[in-house]
């Protein structure tokens, strides 16, 4: 989907929460349901025992989600939704084709003509492991699901590598050798966040983070990922 588009779906998608909340609003029984569950998240990330604080956000999020269910607009919200998943989806299908270039040796590594890799995954769990794959640009749409990329047997270029993961519920984990510079950028709602040495878990994320050798290094990595909900690892081993 193209930039331009974003701004438009994000109004949309603002005007359906504005009506959500208005609606529960209006009804006694779910308002204090959902200011019950604000209540719990809240204790729950403020708690310094992380398991106690964990379990009390998740049942914070049941509640908000249980009282959020009874609304007639969140239901016609998850129809159009659901339309537009599959609308993108037929659309990234349509067209972008799926390009993988196996190499067999050093001089092919240099020869090669670099092409981008696209993927989109409505629901699903998909690993990519690239043993003497190269890859101009990595670029990943999913919908619900886990995406696990393995950069360990990869022969990368001098250069930049970019992978580009969108999504919106889910799990993403790169693992990527130690000699390659690394640059992360992640943003999402609400998730737990593994970024190299770097830990965080809340809601409005957004975090970079550098390896050490990033500035110094002739072979580097540009990883981006976004996620209405989700957790995200990024490892090097």
């Amino acid at each position: 989907m193209s930039s331009s588009n974003n701004p438009l779906l994000a109004y949309i998608l603002f005007g359906l929460i504005i009506l959500i909340l208005l609606e529960l609003i209006f009804r006694f029984q779910p308002i204090l349901f959902l200011i019950g569950a604000i209540l719990l998240v809240y204790f729950g990330l403020s708690s310094k025992r992380i398991r106690h604080g964990k379990w009390l956000v998740l049942l914070g999020l049941i509640i908000a989600a249980l009282s959020v269910f009874s609304s007639y607009v969140f239901r016609i919200a998850i129809f159009l939704i659901a339309i537009y998943l599959l609308y993108a989806f037929w659309k990234n299908r349509t067209s972008n084709k799926n390009v993988q270039v196996t190499l067999d040796t050093e001089g092919d590594i240099e020869d090669a003509r670099r092409q981008p890799y696209f993927q989109t995954m409505l629901v699903g769990s998909q690993q990519i492991n690239e043993e003497n794959f190269h890859s101009e640009d990595i670029n990943i749409l999913l919908g619900l699901g886990e995406t696990t990329i393995h950069f360990e047997n990869t022969v990368l270029p001098s250069g930049d590598t970019v992978v580009i993961v969108r999504g919106f519920i889910g799990k993403v984990t790169v693992y990527l050798p130690y000699d390659v510079g690394v640059m992360v950028h992640h943003s999402s709602f609400f998730g737990e966040t593994r970024l190299l040495e770097h830990y965080e878990t809340g809601f409005n994320q957004s975090v970079t983070k550098h390896s050490k050798q990033y500035e110094s290094t002739t072979r580097r990595v540009r990883i981006y990922t976004s996620l209405v909900a989700g957790d995200v690892e990024v490892k090097q081993r």
